[in-house]
């Protein structure tokens, strides 16, 4: 049953992308708890990698998102909310692509509250993701960002 509606959600994906609209994903937050291999930023790469960069920089909700065992409609909040968590995985530690800058590691001085590339990452699918993650955190989204306090991962 799982894997049809991924397959379905691929199959949409691909026609919105063939009609020039918004790609869609399927999220699932259970997953990402049971399992750090499934964080929902890594289902976001997953499913939006081969995406064209221009895409995901659009003006506009670059994809539309549905949760899996949740339903939300998307109209911009799940879309959001995805973002949120994206950030959310990034800064939490789980996965290593990111570290808290000197600064955060030590309390003192500013920018403590950022995170600077992990130099260990260096292979070949770990540039892949930081720049996907430098695709879809380029420019704050609407609704979330720094200023609003709702997610602190800038990349500087």
């Amino acid at each position: 049953m799982v894997k049809l509606e991924y397959m379905s959600t691929y199959i949409n994906a691909l026609q919105a992308d063939a009609a020039g609209g918004s790609r869609s994903v399927l999220l699932d937050r259970r997953r990402a708890v049971a399992d750090p291999r499934d964080a929902v930023f890594l289902q976001l790469y997953r499913q939006l990698r081969d995406v064209p960069p221009r895409r995901l920089r659009q003006e506009e909700q670059a994809w539309m998102v549905r949760f899996h065992h949740e339903g939300a409609e998307d109209a911009g909040g799940p879309y959001r909310e995805s973002l949120a968590l994206l950030s959310a995985d990034l800064e939490s530690g789980q996965l290593p692509l990111l570290l808290p800058t000197p600064n955060a590691r030590d309390d003192v001085g500013d920018n403590r509250d950022k995170f600077v590339p992990n130099p260990e990452c260096r292979s070949a699918e770990e540039l892949r993701i930081f720049r996907f993650i430098g695709t879809v955190r380029a420019r704050p989204a609407p609704g979330v960002g720094v200023e609003e306090g709702r997610a602190s991962c800038v990349l500087t």
